[in-house]
């Protein structure tokens, strides 16, 4: 006889009668305000009518309002540095050996590189941050054993999934 020790893990049923689908948002983003420091490995992939690309960035985030990302382009090639303070702005760019620095609003507007991403948007692309609270509710629903919320914004459609034991976007 083999016998295991393992934790079993609770099992929440999701249940609509006692939530709401704007207080698994507010969750959610209570919990991504929550957070002090990241540093992980990302890549991006813009892909529209008028723009494509992508890029590789190791990224280092520490309280609010600092960030420093280093950028890889196409085939591993260094293509800068860019840190954002509460105040300051500093960008290499290895590829030109060109050095930006100044305020922070002295780059209000600017594109992050040649990305049609603005530099003051980088935090929130980065945390998968959103403007949750402008959504309008399509369908609330119970799919997979999870919440699921079909919304939109415009022209932009979400569809999401939230853990129903944490209750968090998964």
């Amino acid at each position: 006889i083999i016998t295991s020790c393992t934790s079993s893990r609770k099992i929440v049923i999701p249940d609509l009668t006692t939530i709401t689908y704007r207080d698994l948002l507010q969750q959610n983003l209570d919990w991504q305000k929550s957070i002090k420091s990241l540093s992980g490995d990302a890549r991006i992939t813009l892909d529209t009518q008028q723009y494509s690309g992508n890029f590789s960035a190791d990224v280092a985030l520490c309280g609010n309002d600092s960030l420093l990302i280093s950028v890889t382009g196409p085939l591993g090639i260094r293509v800068g540095k860019v840190f954002i303070s509460k105040n300051r702005f500093i960008f290499y760019n290895q590829v030109m050996n060109q050095f930006y620095t100044g305020k922070k609003e002295d780059f209000a507007g600017r594109n992050f590189m040649q990305f049609p991403v603005e530099i003051s948007d980088l935090r929130g692309l980065l945390l998968a941050q959103d403007r949750f609270e402008i959504l309008k509710k399509e369908h609330f629903t119970i799919r997979d054993q999870m919440y699921f919320l079909d919304a939109r914004n415009g022209s932009n459609q979400y569809k999401i999934w939230f853990d129903p034991g944490i209750r968090l976007i998964k």
